[in-house]
C-alpha cells in the first residue's frame, strides 16, 4: 500500500512540474514554445529508447551472475 501512494504522489509532483515547466516555456517563447516542448519530448522519448535498447543488449551480461548452477543428486 505504501509503495503505491509513494508513486501515486510521486507522479503527482511529476505532472505538476512538467505542467509547470510548460507554462513557463510558452510564457518565455510564446507560441514558439510549442516547438520548444515538442523538441524535449521527442529528445526525451529517443533517450529513453537508448536507455532501453542498451539495458536490453546488456541484460543477458547482467543476468549471468544471477542463474542457478545447482544440479540435483
Amino acid at each position: 500500500m505504501t509503495a503505491e501512494i509513494l508513486l501515486l504522489l510521486f507522479l503527482s509532483v511529476a505532472t505538476l512540474l512538467a505542467a509547470g515547466l510548460g507554462a513557463l516555456i510558452l510564457a518565455a517563447f510564446g507560441q514558439t514554445g510549442w516547438f520548444v516542448i515538442l523538441a524535449l519530448l521527442v529528445t526525451g522519448f529517443l533517450v529513453w529508447r537508448f536507455t532501453a535498447a542498451q539495458l536490453a543488449a546488456r541484460s543477458d551480461w547482467l543476468r549471468d551472475d544471477l542463474r542457478d548452477e545447482w544440479r540435483a543428486g
